[in-house]
């Protein structure tokens, strides 16, 4: 604890209980969260470009058109994923959006 920080809290002995009462509060995962915000979108940007290729493959003579074209419909594909979901959540509370 650092004298200089606390001389104008009017408290500067009960850091120590209101650092534990913080950590002992019970709350729901954010892991489920963070997963579906974060990790979900570049899974679906990765299978739907996979995707994508496989269904351009004949339609395109250039590796870069091919590239090209997958990417922006991945790109779609992830936003379409990520309006759904904020959608979603928006509709249901904070716990039930954590299992999706």
């Amino acid at each position: 604890m650092d004298p200089q920080k606390c001389s104008h809290c009017s408290k500067p002995n009960d850091c120590k209980t209101a650092y534990e009462q913080a950590g002992s509060v019970e709350g729901p995962s954010v892991a489920s969260g963070a997963i579906v915000a974060f990790l979900m979108p570049i899974v679906v940007f990765i299978i739907a470009y996979m995707g994508f290729e496989r269904l351009f493959a004949q339609s395109f003579d250039s590796e870069r058109m091919l590239s090209v074209s997958g990417s922006l419909c991945s790109i779609v594909i992830s936003l379409i994923y990520v309006i759904f979901v904020g959608m979603v959540c928006k509709r249901s509370s904070v716990t039930q959006c954590n299992h999706l």
